[in-house]
């Protein structure tokens, strides 16, 4: 990736600059899908935690204050992306120290300002502002509001089955059918093995439980404007046979964090 550069020919026109996917990005995409992930170091085919890995790193090289300082001598010299890999280090490896969060936002702006790449650039500059300002609050159920009404059942569905708690679900072998009577879809969905799969078709009638509903009051659902008290009591929501399945299965489902960090880690990194 660091070595595949575009033939004089073609370096030149507009339509094939790097503005939105790079040839050192994309030639790493275009390797993973046909080889994979693994590339070739023994040493990356089973590596540390990357918050552990940058605790050993900065103990090794003298403690935070000279990553810090060898951070900002890199920084000094233009050398941008060293500073960064260094800083980042230090930043998992001591959360909250300003100094380290710093100078990791100074050289993640230089990358971002330097950028040909939009996307690259976005990346760094959203990484410089939560080093400086936190994690931005985002409201993704409003943010998402138009998009929803285009989206296929099915990819709901395909959505639910990454949420899973899959460890929770292992000994859980179930079956719902879920038929929306507005837009007449029937979507199956089978759990087995701490795995959901789910089909569109004929309603299984060996299903724990049935769930008559329509389209929008699933979209309620889906934006949290519903809750279990209104799935009880509303008119656009049936359930037959075993409700006490069916909230487990609810149960099994874990909420995502819109709110997630880019670039200052997760108490758990390590």
């Amino acid at each position: 990736a660091e070595t595949i550069v575009l033939p004089d020919a073609l370096a030149g026109r507009f339509a094939v600059r790097g503005y939105y996917g790079t040839l050192r990005h994309n030639s790493r995409a275009v390797y993973q899908r046909y080889f994979g992930w693994y590339d070739g170091v023994p040493a990356n085919l089973d590596p540390l935690p990357r918050g552990e890995a940058a605790q050993r790193y900065v103990d090794l090289l003298g403690g935070a204050e000279a990553v810090i300082a060898a951070a900002e001598t890199a920084f000094a010299g233009g050398d941008y992306r060293w500073s960064a890999e260094l800083a980042q280090h230090a930043v998992y490896a001591v959360p909250g120290n300003e100094a380290a969060a710093a100078i990791l936002a100074r050289s993640y702006e230089q990358l971002g300002y330097r950028a040909e790449s939009a996307p690259w650039r976005d990346v760094y500059l959203s990484a410089a502002r939560e080093l400086r300002h936190g994690i931005p609050q985002t409201d993704a159920v409003r943010a998402s509001e138009g998009i929803l009404d285009a989206i296929p059942l099915d990819m709901f569905f395909a959505a639910m089955a990454t949420r899973i708690d899959g460890l929770r679900a292992a000994r859980q072998n179930r079956v719902f059918n879920f038929v929306f009577t507005d837009v007449g879809e029937t979507h199956v969905i089978e759990l087995s093995n701490g795995v959901m799969h789910h089909h569109r078709g004929e309603a299984r009638p060996d299903a724990d439980a049935t769930v008559e509903l329509t389209r929008t009051f699933w979209m309620r659902l889906l934006q949290q404007e519903a809750g279990l008290l209104d799935m009880l009591a509303s008119q656009e929501f049936a359930i037959r046979g075993d409700r006490r399945a069916l909230l487990g299965f609810f149960a099994l489902l874990e909420q995502p964090d819109p709110d997630f960090p880019i670039v200052t880690g997760r108490p758990d990194a390590r």
